[in-house]
Formats: C-alpha cells, structure tokens, sequence
C-alpha cells in the first residue's frame, strides 16, 4: 500500500492515496463490523465510507494523517455525484504547482489505486489511457487540452469546492477520516441520527427491495474488483524489446530533416514550374515541368545536378537526407485512446486524417527475436495519411505522441503554396 498523502486546500487538510476496500455488508451495524475487521488485518486505523456505503478508504494515522483531515476523494464523489450525478467515471484535476489528482470509480465503488496525487502530467495521461483501455465509463471528467473524444472539461478544486466569504472550505462530516475503534458512548453520539433513519427505512422497506439492493451492491463489488485486476495485469504486461518504433527517427526530427533538405534547393529557376517534392526512402527529390519554352541549359545552369527525362518534359534533382538518431524506446498508448487523440488534433487543425491498420495486423518478429509459444505481440502498427496539409510543422507538433512515426512527405505547388501529403506509422498498444 502506498502511503497517503496530504493536500491543503481552503484552510483544510486533505488526504489522497487511501486504501480503499469494496464493501460486503448492508447495514450500519455490520459495516461497522466489516471495517474494524478489515483494519485490525492491515493494522489501519483511520476510515471513511462512501456515500453510498459500498466501499470504505482506510489509512494509518500519523503525523500529518489524523482524525479530522478529510477525505479528498469523498469530497470530488460527493460534488460529482450533486453536479452530474456521476457514479461511474475518470478524473484528472491539475492541483498546481506540478500536481495532478486522479480519481476513478466504478459503479459507485472507488478504484484501489486511483485516488492519488501525481507529480507529472505525463503519469496522469498514462494510468487514463490504461483505464480507459479495459472498460465504459459514464463520465470523463479530463483537462481540456487533452482534447479526448466523449470527455468534459474537469472543473477545478475552485469550482469544485468553492470557498465560503473569509477564504475557508466548510467540510462536510461525511468526508472526514474517523477513528475505526470508538467507545459505545461516541457511537451511539455520532451515529444517533443515521441509525434511527436507518430503522425507520428497514421497516418501510420490503423485503424485495432489500434483496434487490444487496444484489446491486454485489455486482458493483465484482465489478470493482475485476477492474483492480485487469489493471494490474496491464501494468504486468511488459512489452519485449526490441520494439520497431525503438529503431525508427522521431517524426519532429524527421520532418526537420525534410524540410531542411529542402531549402538548399532552387525551387524555381525561371521558366520551369515546380512539379512536386518527395521526402521519402532518405532523400529527396524535386521534380519540374518546363514552363512554355522551358530551356534546358538555363535549367542545368542553375541547378547543374538536374536529371532531364527521356521525352524532356520533366527534370528533376536528388539530395540525400542527413543521417539521424534513432527514436526513442517509449511506452505506447491503447490503440483507441491514440487514435481519438490524433482525430481530435486533425479537427482542431483542419486536415483530413485517415488512420488505418496495416495488411496484416500481426506485427512483423525483428531479426534476432523469438516469438515464444506463438504469442501475440503486445502491440500493434496502424498506418496514418494527412492530406490537404499547408503547415507540416504544425500538423506534426499535433498529432505527435508516443509510437508516432513520420515515413514520407510529398508536396504540390498548388495556388502559390505547397499542398503536402504525409504518411507514417502510429504503433499501440492492443
């Protein structure tokens, strides 16, 4: 278990990274029960239980972890659930200060693990990309410059929990962490009013209703948990290397290459229109056509390594790229989450970006690398195609990310402007 943490906010401590444990029992009194059994096991002794009672956050107290400090995930649920009656969902909140906070629950149960204060960004996207790979969730609540498909802008803690008119938060009781051994007295104090709401409900309740509830309840305990573990096993899954996109140049450094190359050649040397560019296989290549009565020695006066075609309609000059590093060997995201990504760049931008899978959808074995026991490889190589692009620059700066690779550009003198086309490989994880 990790150990909790402490944020303040409002004039209030509050606590992240609680262990949090799904629920069995359907009452108060068995609750209680249930989570003073659950933390004389892990040696806890701090707890607060969710609204609706199907799970309990449990922490060790401390110097800083005491009775008292509240529960920053109850209270995100709390304002959740009243704002959009969110019971299933992501949640990604920049704190400031280089710290995001992660939340997720499913079927009104919390995620073990997925109530944590994160100091990189780049961490938060990763364990969203790893939830939002194994299952629906009915809300996103994510950074809008994110710019994923079907989510909405996360308020912030501001908005959230709003401040009262001398600057400090008004804590609910609900949200605060309590001791989970307490005297008969202080029960009976503290859970006085619950319990006579409770046995008023039990007996207005029929029996059905009741059954129906504890069904409920159960289901979304099996749901919790078989999330917990299909999140493990994708921590787990390890990808081997060598990884293709491991030994391919990054797409910027590509791009660069390309259009570097490219200004060191005299695109119209006087009566020769500019047919095309080509950066692609470690060159490129110009090609013109002749404009009217195009001279062919003016042509290789200016540009003297020009080749003329055998019908001397088209001349055209090549220049090597410069050699480039190697990419870099970066974990790749689910293929959905990318994808969604790079269609949403291409919509903010306003290019047409086609993405597909490749022939074969079984990722070619390199050179020197088995495949053991004929299993599938962990990702996967999806092709990508920009068309109608008037600034490579700002299209590749869109759409990079991780496994995002450049492969060939090609362009048109259209209209007083190049008109360019670029293709590369987008590689993920299945």
């Amino acid at each position: 278990m990790e150990l909790a943490q402490v944020f303040s906010y409002g004039g209030r401590d509050f606590a992240a990274g609680l262990l949090w444990q799904p629920l069995t029992s359907t009452n108060t009194g068995e609750r209680a029960t249930e989570i003073k059994g659950i933390g004389k096991e892990l040696d806890l002794n701090l707890h607060v239980v969710h609204r609706d009672g199907l799970c309990t956050g449990l922490a060790k107290s401390g110097a800083e972890i005491k009775a008292g400090v509240a529960s920053l995930a109850m209270a995100v649920v709390d304002r959740l659930h009243e704002l959009s009656n969110a019971r299933d969902f992501l949640f990604v909140a920049d704190l400031g200060g280089g710290r995001w906070y992660y939340l997720a629950q499913k079927d009104g149960v919390i995620i073990p693990e997925r109530d944590q204060i994160i100091d990189s960004e780049e961490i938060a996207k990763t364990m969203f990309y790893q939830d939002n790979s194994i299952g629906e969730w009915g809300n996103m609540f994510l950074p809008g410059h994110w710019g994923v498909a079907l989510s909405e802008e996360a308020p912030s803690l501001e908005e959230l929990l709003p401040l009262g008119r001398r600057g400090k938060l008004v804590l609910q009781r609900s949200w605060v962490l309590a001791p989970i051994t307490v005297t008969a007295a202080q029960m009976v104090t503290k859970h006085a009013k619950p319990l006579v709401l409770a046995l008023a409900v039990v007996a207005a309740c029929a029996y059905g209703l009741n059954e129906f509830k504890a069904y409920q309840r159960t289901k979304a305990i099996e749901q919790a948990r078989r999330v917990a573990a299909e999140l493990e096993a994708s921590k787990a899954a390890e990808m081997p290397r060598p990884r293709p996109w491991g030994e391919i140049p990054m797409a910027s450094e590509q791009k660069n290459a390309c259009l570097g190359t490219l200004e060191a050649f005299t695109l119209f040397p006087g009566n020769w229109d500019l047919a095309s560019v080509s950066c692609t296989g470690g060159v490129v290549v110009v090609a013109w056509k002749p404009s009217g009565r195009g001279w062919i020695d003016h042509l290789k006066s200016v540009v003297p390594d020009a080749v003329i075609s055998l019908d001397g309609s088209l001349a055209s000059s090549t220049r090597p790229l410069p050699s480039l590093l190697i990419g870099k060997d970066e974990e790749v995201s689910p293929s959905n989450a990318r994808v969604a990504e790079m269609y949403s760049a291409a919509q903010r931008y306003g290019f047409k970006l086609t993405v597909s899978a490749p022939a074969t959808s079984n990722t070619q074995v390199l050179p020197g690398q088995k495949r053991q026991g004929g299993a599938e490889p962990l990702w996967d190589e999806l092709t990508w195609k920009a068309d109608g692009v008037t600034l490579p620059d700002a299209v590749v700066d869109a759409l990079d990310g991780s496994g995002f690779r450049l492969r060939s550009m090609a362009a048109q003198w259209k209209g007083g402007r190049m008109i360019w086309m670029m293709e590369g490989s987008q590689y993920v994880r299945k």
